[in-house]
């Protein structure tokens, strides 16, 4: 019982209690200078963001824009905060998805290993949504400093503890999406996966950059 007791603090503290030290630390760069260049990919477009869609989300840095290798095309999605102050204000895919018109058909979790250290490791969460004739496969994850999360209550303890430390603020909603128009669903995963890995260690220089 007293076991159960400090486990149910400790979970309404992170939830509902506690919030993480309110420090901002700004960057000298902004995404699209820092996510220009994705080895072994370049960049098709890059597509602002609705004035409106910017405060209600009261981003802080973030990127709309949308990749290719030569063969494959990737579209990536940043929201980005400056401190934990505005932890929380990005919206689960699941609920917005579904509230834009999208049908999710399947829902899962995974890992893709970086650089084959559990450090970098990027958890996930995974959909599959259709609209109008149009089905995409979207891989997404909520960032904690340097820690991936496949969920808010994850991101939410990673961000308590980050509190002892006096660099480890900043969080994001990360997005990646494949059109899965003219490929099956294991070609588009091999793609995210592909991408995901030359990303990550480009966004963490980011995450790390003051």
């Amino acid at each position: 019982m007293i076991i159960l007791t400090v486990c149910f603090l400790l979970r309404g503290v992170v939830v509902n209690g506690i919030k993480p030290e309110c420090k901002i630390l700004y960057k000298n760069k902004k995404f699209k200078q820092v996510l220009a260049k994705i080895p072994g990919w370049s960049v098709v477009s890059f597509d602002p963001l609705d004035k409106r869609i910017i405060k209600t989300l009261k981003l802080d840095d973030h990127i709309n824009v949308t990749y290719t290798d030569g063969k494959d095309n990737v579209s990536l999605y940043i929201g980005y905060y400056f401190s934990n102050k505005k932890i929380g204000a990005a919206h689960d895919p699941m609920v917005c998805f579904p509230g834009q018109g999208w049908t999710v058909l399947g829902n899962e979790k995974g890992k893709i290993e970086v650089d084959h250290s559990n450090s970098s490791a990027v958890k996930y969460s995974s959909m599959i949504v259709s609209k109008g004739g149009r089905r995409e496969l979207v891989i997404y994850w909520i960032q904690s400093y340097d820690c991936s999360s496949s969920d808010t209550f994850s991101q939410k303890f990673h961000a308590f503890l980050n509190n002892f430390s006096s660099h480890a603020h900043g969080n994001a909603f990360v997005r990646v999406t494949v059109n899965l128009k003219n490929t099956s669903l294991d070609q588009a995963q091999k793609v995210c996966e592909k991408f995901i890995k030359a990303f990550y260690p480009v966004f963490l220089t980011y995450i790390y950059r003051s």
